[in-house]
């Protein structure tokens, strides 16, 4: 939620001291957990974070409440395009490493740096 937050506040072009923003991640971050906690419909929590997110852009910047809204929805919608993305190409990375174009044999190669790829993804 912190990346989240500077990347909000880049798009709007505000720029603000690295604990308030990184207070803001925090709070977004602990108000969402909390939102989980309870049994509420899958993806609640995403469009309460989206709000929550909006509605600090709104209080801070200054923005319109439409373009708040517009800023948080951009934020959230590319960091879902890079998780995606990321995922793609860590599944598409470990299948080549393991596996291999090269034959059987090659798996044992890609069996060394394995603990590495477990630990990035």
């Amino acid at each position: 939620m912190v990346a989240l937050t500077f990347f909000s506040f880049t798009i709007s072009g505000y720029s603000a001291p690295f604990r308030k923003l990184l207070w803001f991640g925090v709070f977004l971050a602990a108000f969402i957990w909390l939102i989980r906690l309870f049994s509420v419909p899958f993806g609640f929590h995403s469009l309460v974070g989206l709000f929550s997110l909006a509605i600090i852009v709104y209080k801070e910047v200054r923005l319109s409440l439409g373009k708040s809204f517009f800023v948080a929805f951009i934020a959230f919608f590319l960091l879902l395009i890079l998780e995606m993305v990321s995922h793609i190409v860590m599944e598409k990375l470990c299948i080549f490493l393991l596996v291999g174009r090269v034959g059987r044999g090659f798996w044992l190669a890609g069996l060394k740096y394995l603990d590495w790829l477990v630990c990035l993804y």
